[in-house]
Formats: C-alpha cells, sequence, structure tokens
C-alpha cells in the first residue's frame, strides 16, 4: 500500500475530531469553527470544506480513507448544528460532495 509523505496522522486527527463531535455535542462542534476564548482562532470547518476540494483534485488513489474520513468528519461536526451546516453550504461543500459522487467516487482520471 502506497504511504502519502504528510499525510500519516491526518486520518488519526480526523477520526479524533469526528469522535469529539459525536452525540451532537454543540460545544465542540462550535469550537471547531471559532475559539473565541484565544487569541487566534482558527476556522477547522473551513480548512476542512478546503481540505476535501484540495483531495477530491488529488490523482493517488490511497488518499481515498483520508476523503472518505474528511466527509465522516463533516458530517458529526454537521450533526444537530445549523451553524456549521450554514458554513458548510456557504463553502459549497455541496459541489465537491457532488463531484465525488458523479465519479462513482472514483477521482478524474482513474477510469
Amino acid at each position: 500500500k502506497e504511504k502519502l509523505q504528510g499525510f500519516e496522522y491526518l486520518e488519526l486527527l480526523l477520526r479524533c475530531m469526528q469522535l469529539l463531535c459525536e452525540g451532537h455535542n454543540s460545544t465542540i462542534q462550535n469550537y471547531f469553527r471559532e475559539q473565541i476564548d484565544n487569541r487566534i482562532s482558527v476556522n477547522l470547518v473551513s480548512e476542512l470544506a478546503d481540505l476535501l476540494k484540495n483531495v477530491d483534485h488529488n490523482v493517488l488513489t490511497s488518499i481515498l480513507p483520508i476523503r472518505a474520513q474528511i466527509i465522516h468528519t463533516m458530517v458529526e461536526l454537521s450533526s444537530g448544528c445549523t451553524d456549521n451546516q450554514n458554513a458548510f453550504l456557504r463553502l459549497n461543500v455541496i459541489d465537491s460532495i457532488n463531484t465525488i459522487l458523479r465519479n462513482g467516487g472514483r477521482f478524474d482520471d482513474e477510469a
């Protein structure tokens, strides 16, 4: 199985985010979008949407589990959290997911 350099822990990190949000944990769901207690806030909802868009154009088949984990994490981030749902809508996440579905789960140049 081919390994992606620099992506070794990404799937694990995304899974951890997913598990933290399970059970509609609104405190954590909102915190991933905005950290009001920090001097610098990082919108991880937006970063996740960008990651899906960028992974969508990647041609390596070994990235498929990471792409699936991104979607699983997005589901948990948005379950019961209308602010994150609206953020994903504004970020056009549905376009990336539609591209994946149109391609039957394959990347553009896989046949």
